[in-house]
Parts: C-alpha cells; structure tokens; sequence
C-alpha cells in the first residue's frame, strides 16, 4: 500500500520542513550558550587559587561543555540540512523520504554533496569533523584502543573537541548553510514552482527553482509497464493527454532529474 505523499503543504514531525529548522536553531543556540560558560569557568580556573576545591568544578564544567557543545553543534548541522533533503524530495513517500533520512544518518559531508551547496574542500574537512562528533567523538567514550595508548588518546581528543578555532570555523559554517538553506523556496527572487499530474497510472511530482536543482519524482501504479518506465515515455504520455496544459509540465523538462519512488527509495529513470 502506498504511504502518504508529502508536499510542501502537509506533513508533521520529521515530515515538517520548519520543524527541523527550528530544531536545529534550539540546538545551535544551546551550543553556542554551553561553549560560552565552559569559556567562563576557564577563566574562572586561571584566576582561581589551585588549592581550592572549587578549582576541580572548573575543570568538570570545562571539559563537559567542550564535549556537549560540539555534539549540539553536529546535531544542528544535522537538523539543518536534513530540512533541505526533505525540501529536495517533496513529492516522495512518507516511507521513502524515512528510509533516506536514516540512510544519510549523520553523513552531514555526504548531505551537502547532494545539496549541491557551494562548500570549499575546508569547509567539508569541517562537516566531517562534525559527523564524527555525533557518531562517536563527542558522543561516546574513547573507542577501541590499546590500554597502553589510552591516556594518550583521551588526551588528543580533549584537545581536539577543546580547539577554539575548530569550534568557531564550524560556528561560521554553519551560519553560512543556514543563510544558504533559509531562502531555499522561501526567496522572492528565487520563487519555487510545484506541479503535480495525475494519470490515469502514475502521479508525477515536479518542482524547480527556490535554489535547488529541478527534481520530478513519480509514483507508478503496480499494473504500470515495467518497460515503459522512462522518462521520454511520460512526456509522450503527457503532450497527449494533457491538451493545453501539457507545457506547463514539458516547457523545462530537460533541466529536471527524473527518480522513480519505489516506497522505499528514489530510482533514477531511464531516457
């Protein structure tokens, strides 16, 4: 049975393109606010006599939310972008668009790849590094290594999810995504279009423009031709059936990329 379609206008939870963007900001602000005090109570630390007892909470405080904010800070990258995927994919099923956010996980590098967003080969080093925060770095214990080479370790990640400037680099990335991702469909120099054909066999989705690139995704019907999948087969089907409407579907047909929804993943069509 065929799950529901999702469009820009229906959807909750993780099917709500805003519900993400507004998760993600709660998540970049807690960030940024642990990283703040973890800043103050080192501070605190270098002014505080080391005798005092209160100089080992400093400490406690410090490395915490060296750790915390980093994950925050990969989770919001997460959020962000998984808006943009959804965004990318309307027309798919409840099903399919699920099963996708749970194959890019955390691929935060591989989910602005297929954005196509405008990132340097520096700024993906970054995207990397915050994937790694939420699959383990900043998420779990030190992984599996020799007893003898533990300290060592703990040591070289501390240091690492402690760098200030990483922290920052990712700060500034991720405004620049954001500023990137927030006008997708919602600039009024850059106006998204939305069409929809019902046949008779077939549903096709088409959107373009809004910042991303021109997608048409289809829903065929079990009876529907396993030969006649493709994609010069629905435009024939289309400038014969649909009249005077059929430009309104054909004009930029070239520009767009063509997936078939299986209900469990986006098949690229044949010409």
């Amino acid at each position: 049975m065929q799950s529901e379609i999702i469009t820009q206008k229906n959807g909750k939870g993780i099917f709500d393109r805003k519900a993400w963007l507004a998760e993600s900001k709660k998540l970049y602000l807690s960030a940024k606010l642990l990283r703040s005090e973890g800043e103050r109570n080192k501070n605190l630390f270098k002014i505080t006599d080391k005798k005092s007892p209160v100089v080992h909470e400093y400490i406690d405080i410090a490395s915490s939310t060296d750790k915390t904010s980093r994950l925050l800070l990969g989770y919001a990258f997460e959020m962000l972008l998984k808006s943009a995927i959804l965004l990318m994919n309307l027309g798919a099923q409840k099903d399919t668009i699920d099963i996708k956010f749970r194959d890019y996980g955390h691929k935060l590098d591989r989910m602005a790849i297929d954005l196509e967003l405008a990132l340097t080969v520096d700024e993906l080093k970054l995207l990397k590094i915050a994937s790694q925060d939420i699959v383990l770095q900043a998420r779990y214990p030190i992984g599996k290594v020799d007893d003898t080479s533990y300290i060592s370790e703990l040591n070289k990640r501390n240091i690492q999810l402690a760098d200030g400037k990483i922290f920052m680099g990712m700060i500034e990335l991720y405004d620049k995504i954001k500023d990137v991702v927030a006008k997708f469909d919602n600039d009024s120099t850059n106006c998204a279009e939305f069409n929809v054909l019902r046949g008779s066999d077939f549903i096709l989705f088409m959107r373009n423009g809004g910042g991303l690139s021109s997608r048409a995704i289809v829903n065929f019907a079990a009876q529907f031709p396993e030969g006649n999948k493709r994609k010069s087969y629905l435009k024939e089907i289309i400038e014969t059936h649909a009249g005077k409407f059929a430009l309104l579907y054909t004009c930029r047909w070239a520009s767009f990329s063509f997936f078939e929804d299986t209900g469990k993943k986006l098949i690229p069509l044949e010409e």
